[in-house]
C-alpha cells in the first residue's frame, strides 16, 4: 500500500485524455464543426427558398437608341503634393533634454 497511486489521480489522468482526444478530433475536423455550428446558430435552415417580392431588372437595358461609342476617361496628370511646411515645435521637455546633454558634455572634458 505505499506505492499505490490514490484513485482520483487516475481519474485525472483519464479525463485529460478525454480532453486531449476531443481538441485533437477538433482541429482534424474543424471545417465540419464550422457548418454545424454555423447551422445550430440558426444561419442556414433548409426548405423553400424565400419568395421574391419583386422581380429582377434585366442584365442590359433594352437598346432603342442609335448605340454610342464608349467614353473614353483621360487620365489625370499627376501632380505631386508639396511637402508640408512645419516648424519645429520645441517643448520644455525638449530643452531640457538640450541642457541635460550640454552639462554631459561639459563635465565629460
Amino acid at each position: 500500500k505505499c506505492c499505490a497511486a490514490p484513485a482520483g489521480s487516475t481519474l485525472w489522468i483519464w479525463i485529460l485524455l478525454i480532453l486531449i482526444l476531443l481538441v485533437i478530433l477538433g482541429i482534424v475536423f474543424r471545417n465540419k464543426l464550422r457548418l454545424i455550428l454555423f447551422k445550430f446558430k440558426g444561419g442556414f435552415k433548409k426548405g423553400p427558398a424565400p419568395a421574391q417580392t419583386r422581380p429582377g431588372y434585366p442584365p442590359y437595358p433594352p437598346r432603342m437608341m442609335s448605340p454610342t461609342p464608349p467614353r473614353q476617361l483621360r487620365p489625370m496628370p499627376y501632380r505631386p503634393m508639396p511637402p508640408r511646411a512645419q516648424q519645429p515645435i520645441s517643448s520644455p521637455k525638449d530643452k531640457e533634454f538640450d541642457e541635460t546633454l550640454r552639462k554631459l558634455r561639459e563635465m565629460s572634458k
